[in-house]
């Protein structure tokens, strides 16, 4: 089934005629990274892209993917990088990356680093101030507001600095359609699947709940060389108490091992240096 991107360009479609050469497409989204991207390969061969199409950055482009049975809106992107390579007697090809993070003066939360503190604060009212700053809107998903005693910033970015919390409750941070969000890693593992990928046999083209589309695919499992069990350590400044902890995986292979860690957190900034507990991480 044919799947077709629809893009704009700074509130402009693109002609027919230059979507055609629309080459290669990469959207991106994910949890692991803040923000989501797409990278556009355009053929240019007798420069009418070029000449309609005035690119630089912080340019808004949108992209939609449409097939048959669905379309999806991927959102609102800004150009961040433009690269262009031409051959003798072959043309030239014009390359967009684009990220979901604005770029414009008012949003400085990914390229300005700096440095403050504050205190008896929750990681959402450190995601409140930071989206506040940045004319962002938050969309705060976690059911738990974790306590922070003491936030140190230091010559980081708001992006930056509210992810290191972010991560250390096993939030997701994301920020996209000038929203930032803050979501629970653990309550998105729980969450519904949103389509089954089916891999393509004779007389089933596959492809998200088997309605085609998938080209290629590739899984990988390492049968060997891995933990059994992660044993953690730390001990909690706000409390002063050791916390333990043991996860165990029941499918591991016998050959699997224990990772015992032991993780003072934020050792780097307590001035407790005689702590016995800042030792280096050990494996066994």
């Amino acid at each position: 089934m044919p799947i077709t991107p629809v893009i704009t360009i700074n509130g402009f479609p693109l002609p027919t005629s230059i979507a055609a050469n629309v080459y290669h497409v990469v959207y991106k989204e994910g949890l692991v990274f803040t923000a989501d991207t797409v990278s556009l390969s355009i053929a240019d061969p007798d420069g009418s892209f070029r000449r309609n199409f005035k690119l630089k950055a912080a340019v808004p482009l949108t992209l939609s993917i449409v097939s048959p049975k669905r379309t999806r809106n991927c959102g609102t992107f800004y150009i961040h990088t433009v690269k262009m390579r031409g051959e003798k007697g072959g043309g030239t090809d014009v390359t967009i990356d684009c990220t979901s993070i604005p770029i414009k003066p008012e949003t400085s939360v990914r390229t300005e680093r700096k440095s403050k503190g504050s205190e008896k604060t929750t990681l959402k009212a450190l995601a409140s101030k930071v989206a506040s700053e940045n004319g962002l809107t938050l969309q705060y998903k976690a059911a738990e507001n974790p306590k922070i005693g003491r936030a140190d910033q230091h010559d980081e970015s708001d992006l930056v600095h509210l992810g290191k919390h972010a991560s250390e409750n096993d939030f997701a941070l994301k920020i996209k359609d000038n929203t930032l969000w803050i979501l629970d890693r653990d309550a998105l593992d729980k969450a519904a699947p949103v389509g089954t990928l089916v891999i393509p046999s004779p007389g089933n083209p596959g492809g998200i709940n088997g309605v085609g589309g998938l080209a290629s695919w590739e899984l990988t499992e390492c049968t060997e060389d891995i933990y059994k069990a992660c044993e953690l350590r730390h001990k909690d400044h706000k409390t002063g108490k050791i916390v333990t902890g043991l996860v165990e995986d029941p499918d591991c292979a016998d050959v699997g091992i224990t990772l015992r860690h032991k993780h003072n957190p934020h050792h780097e900034e307590s001035t407790d240096t005689n702590d016995p507990d800042t030792s280096e991480d050990v494996s066994e």
